[in-house]
């Protein structure tokens, strides 16, 4: 909803330096804008932050408690990516693998996630990985369409840049409105680190890219609950 106001533009002291082409600041319960630099409905690419939208767009599909095998979709995972560490072979619940996308920003935990989901959504089990991802994203942005993001279109499930995958401020504002309203994605934005246990001699060491949510960081927030670095 576009707001009531003008939103008031970015002034940086002196002694800050902000070195985003983008950056607002947004009251979800007013729904109005109280700080922007850039305007609200230009054209801005997520990366990672795709990922808020994939998990939502999954949990429509798949229950946390599913347990998915990791499969040959992890070929299709960019070499310079993000990951969580995942391998073929590798048995995770759902839950688990929206954690590998919120803490790690797990461009391989998204891959499988939206593989599984695809083929859900197909009802086509035995669908090829790159097939099921193409169904998945056709489902996601509509979705992302029927919550009010009118003005972004997604091509991955991770974010990886495509000039064609983008968004806008004042979508992620109504992106970022929903995930706080989704506690099975919140849990997991909010958590600086764990260890999930898969075998007793394998276990994966993930922590939040988010320097907001660090106790350690010099950016700790004590009042920030994510959401997500892109």
């Amino acid at each position: 909803e576009p707001p009531e106001t003008e939103p008031v533009m970015a002034t940086i002291p002196a002694d800050r330096v902000l070195t985003a082409q983008n950056a607002f600041v947004y009251d979800c319960n007013s729904r109005e804008f109280a700080f922007v630099l850039g305007d609200p409905e230009d054209t801005i690419y997520p990366a990672s932050i795709t990922k808020l939208v994939t998990a939502f767009t999954v949990l429509q599909y798949l229950s946390p408690e599913d347990t998915v095998l990791v499969g040959n979709e992890l070929d299709l995972v960019p070499w310079d990516s993000s990951v969580a560490g995942l391998q073929k072979g590798d048995r995770l619940t759902v839950e688990q693998l929206i954690e590998g996308m919120m803490l790690p920003s797990g461009n391989d935990a998204a891959t499988v996630l939206a593989t599984t989901a695809g083929r859900v959504i197909a009802e086509d089990y035995a669908m090829a990985p790159k097939a099921a991802i193409n169904a998945f994203m056709k489902e996601m942005n509509r979705t992302a369409k029927s919550y009010g993001m009118g003005d972004s279109h997604f091509i991955t499930p991770d974010g990886y840049h495509d000039p064609d995958h983008y968004t806008t401020m004042e979508d992620l504002a109504v992106l970022g409105r929903l995930i706080l309203t989704t506690p099975s994605i919140l849990k997991y934005t909010a958590l600086p680190n764990d260890q999930i246990m898969l075998s007793e001699d394998r276990v994966l060491e993930w922590k939040n890219t988010n320097a907001l949510i660090n106790p350690d960081s010099e950016f700790y927030c004590s009042a920030a609950v994510g959401l997500k670095t892109g």
